[in-house]
């Protein structure tokens, strides 16, 4: 009994770890700013910092707790000692080595900047990595997207039926991993649709400054008592 406790403690680490990874996601971000990029002319999405250290934690946690299964499940004179210490190693490589693999899958994708959403004077763009989307602002259906709900995880852009979008794969855009608050996002998007005339400065320090000033001006985000990051 007391080799069970004393094996199944690696399983703290791991369920700590989902624990902080699930209220992680719960949260939404307070950032009311894009990521301004003036040589491309776009205004760009930052994803979280805890979207990049957490499922490291998480993959590290994972390991150990596997690791500890071979001497939890081992009774005492069924196999020789030396076995079990082998298949352990084997086990706990093979697992780590799994861990690793999808941890470094994960980074890569963070490096590349994704998931995000991208404004440029032509389109409103959603990348991830099993998927993009560009629609072109004359594309949007006018009104949308809403704001999203607390229940509303993705962003979903409605187009009108004639316009000519531009996908491959499925552009899924978890809003938890966005720094950015979920209704600034989306009322900055409808701006841009509404407004043909202020397209052309996307990407430039002085429009971000005006989308800013107008949308917190008496938008919904700052009446929630948003602030500037």
């Amino acid at each position: 009994m007391s080799r069970l406790v004393v094996g199944l403690l690696p399983w703290l680490p791991f369920l700590a770890a989902m624990i902080g990874l699930a209220v992680l996601q719960r949260r939404r971000s307070s950032s009311v700013a894009f990521v301004v990029n003036e040589s491309d002319r776009t205004f760009k999405t930052r994803l979280k910092p805890g979207a990049a250290w957490w499922p490291a934690v998480v993959a590290v946690a994972y390991t150990a707790a596997i690791g500890s299964i071979g001497r939890v499940t081992w009774e005492s004179g069924t196999d020789p000692e030396w076995q079990v210490t082998v298949i352990d190693i084997f086990f706990t490589i093979f697992i780590g080595l799994m861990a690793l693999a999808l941890l470094g899958f994960h980074l890569a994708i963070l490096w590349l900047g994704l998931p995000s959403v991208v404004f440029t004077p032509q389109e409103v763009r959603l990348r991830c990595h099993i998927g993009f989307l560009a629609v072109p602002w004359d594309g949007l259906r006018p009104g949308h997207p809403r704001q999203p709900g607390p229940r509303d995880r993705v962003l979903h852009l409605t187009t009108m039926p004639s316009s000519p979008t531009r996908s491959r794969g499925l552009a899924v855009v978890p809003l938890k991993l966005l720094d950015i608050h979920p209704w600034f996002l989306a009322d900055a998007i409808r701006h841009y649709a509404a407004h043909p005339e202020h397209r052309a400065a996307i990407g430039t320090p002085a429009e971000h400054d005006r989308l800013r000033r107008h949308l917190l001006a008496g938008g919904a985000p700052a009446q929630a008592g948003l602030c500037s990051p």
